[in-house]
C-alpha cells in the first residue's frame, strides 16, 4: 500500500530487466483508495540494465556526499603536504634590538 497527498502524481515503476513504467495518479479526496496493476512487458535490450533502475540503486560511487568528503580530504591533505614542505623558514625578522611604540600594562 502507497498512502500519497491529494492532488496528480506520476508514479515510476522499475523491475529489474524491463524498461521503467510511468503512471499518472489523481488523488481527489482523502481516503480513496485506487489500485493499480502494472506489467512490465518491455525488457531492456542491453548487457548492463543500470540504466533502467532508480539512482538510489545505481551505487556508492554515484553519492555526492561521498565525493564531497572525499574533495574535503584531498584539499586537505595537499594544504597539509604544502606546510609540511615549506620547513620552518619563516619570512619574519628577527627582532635585534630597538624599540617599539607598544607598551605593555598590567591591569
Amino acid at each position: 500500500m502507497l498512502l500519497i497527498k491529494l492532488g496528480d502524481h506520476t508514479l515510476e515503476l522499475y523491475s529489474e530487466g524491463y524498461q521503467p513504467e510511468r503512471r499518472h495518479v489523481s488523488v481527489k479526496t482523502g481516503g480513496e483508495v485506487q489500485r493499480l496493476t502494472v506489467l512490465f512487458t518491455t525488457p531492456v535490450h542491453r548487457t548492463d540494465s543500470a540504466s533502467s533502475r532508480p539512482a538510489a540503486r545505481r551505487g556508492w560511487f554515484r553519492n555526492p556526499w561521498l565525493w564531497s568528503a572525499v574533495g574535503v580530504v584531498v584539499a586537505g591533505a595537499a594544504t597539509g603536504t604544502a606546510l609540511a614542505l615549506t620547513g620552518n623558514d619563516s619570512k619574519t625578522a628577527s627582532a635585534q634590538g630597538g624599540s617599539t611604540a607598544v607598551v605593555l600594562r598590567s591591569p
